[in-house]
């Protein structure tokens, strides 16, 4: 897989409460079932030298397949529920499993039970306010439907009422974070409110060329716009990690497999 490594970005916002100044979040993705060390004891060395206060996840820590075996990624989840306040968006390899007849009723569930036994918060089409002292944060998880992740020449467009469709309207009144797997429509979370969107999926365009980026998306889309690290649009910010582990294309070129610490900043 590579070495692992931490990219760092500062996110600034005069809209960001004070609170919440200096707070790192350690943002995780698309693991897709691969274990950095013996019970992923690299992976979770590697946060606890980070020291974040929280811990958010992009979706795809699973593979979505009928074989859904989940035993070490309910291990490394706990392991994670002991150390930091965890909250989980869903990616497209989750909604596999809620698809399958295999899984939807008996083993997806079973999952979905057992990680919220850890205390983990599970942001499906869902918000939650996060508090420091007497300011806070909204955080929202958004599951968007499987047609979104469809090849290009779908040529499926999103616009920012389906996020009011499904997450409500953006509130203004609060700083907010939108977890959402894919950062290919990153103009209708710009539109919808968001002020910052932490994404993945596109696992860095699998092969990165040094000026050009990564090479393909998942949809098949080459030099993708939205492939990995920072991007502004207007007042809305963007981090797209490269993920942490690799499916389908088993392969990565200049592509390290990355913990994303985001440091939280009022710009004053």
């Amino acid at each position: 897989m590579g070495k692992l490594v931490t990219e760092n970005y500062r996110v600034a916002s005069k809209k960001l409460p004070g609170e919440f100044d200096g707070v790192k979040i350690a943002y995780l993705s698309d693991l897709h079932n691969v274990s950095f060390g013996r019970e992923n004891e690299e992976l979770l060395a590697r946060l606890r030298k980070e020291g974040p206060d929280y811990v958010f996840v992009g979706g795809d820590m699973v593979v979505g397949a009928r074989d859904f075996e989940p035993e070490a990624l309910l291990r490394l989840f706990q392991r994670i529920s002991e150390y930091w306040p965890v909250y989980l968006g869903l990616g497209n390899h989750e909604q596999k499993l809620m698809s399958y007849e295999e899984t939807r009723e008996s083993m997806y569930p079973a999952y979905i039970e057992e990680i919220k036994s850890f205390g983990i918060t599970i942001l499906d089409n869902q918000s939650i306010l996060l508090n420091r002292g007497s300011e806070k944060l909204r955080l929202y998880g958004l599951t968007m439907d499987y047609k979104y992740y469809g090849k290009k020449w779908k040529k499926v467009t999103m616009e920012a009422a389906y996020l009011k469709e499904l997450l409500g309207d953006c509130g203004q009144e609060e700083f907010s974070v939108l977890l959402s797997h894919n950062p290919k429509y990153f103009e209708a979370y710009a539109s919808w409110g968001a002020d910052l969107v932490l994404s993945g999926h596109v696992h860095g365009g699998i092969i990165i060329f040094p000026h050009l980026g990564g090479l393909i998306a998942p949809d098949y889309t080459f030099f993708p716009k939205y492939d990995s690290g920072y991007f502004r649009l207007g007042d809305s910010q963007m981090v797209v990690s490269r993920g942490l582990g690799s499916h389908t294309i088993k392969l990565r070129v200049f592509n390290k497999p990355e913990i994303s610490l985001i440091t939280l900043c009022r710009d004053v």
